[in-house]
């Protein structure tokens, strides 16, 4: 009976090393499989977080031009008055054009000849 109880006892003792060793390598595998997700997961926040860096570089880009096509559209900007000129664009041109006005005066005024001393020959004239 003694001999039977210590085969009985060696087979369990077997069957549960077997199963101990099995359930090791199963682990092994699920720890190997989830650190491959963890690798996996941190190479996508990698590249996700470079890909939202260019994304703010390029949003600051846009967001500067723009802004510089707003200064270069302010011109067409319709105000209240409704005559299609946004008004500080309206000021700078009429201080333009007065400024124009004031350079050219002496073309808009003429000039005041005295033509009474000029000779009325055409003699000094040549006809083509």
């Amino acid at each position: 009976d003694f001999l039977i109880l210590w085969i009985i006892r060696k087979v369990k003792s077997d069957e549960l090393v077997n199963n101990t060793v099995t359930a090791s390598r199963e682990q092994q595998s699920g720890v190997e499989a989830i650190n491959n997700s963890v690798q996996q997961l941190t190479e996508i926040t990698n590249q996700n977080s470079a890909s939202a860096e260019e994304m703010s570089a390029s949003a600051e880009e846009l967001s500067a031009q723009a802004e510089h096509l707003k200064g270069i559209i302010s011109v067409f900007k319709i105000n209240d008055n409704g005559d299609g000129v946004h008004e500080p664009a309206k000021k700078k041109l009429i201080e333009q054009s007065t400024q124009i006005k004031n350079e050219n005066s002496s073309l808009k005024q003429g000039y005041n000849l005295d033509l009474k001393n000029v000779k009325n020959s055409e003699d000094e004239f040549e006809q083509y």
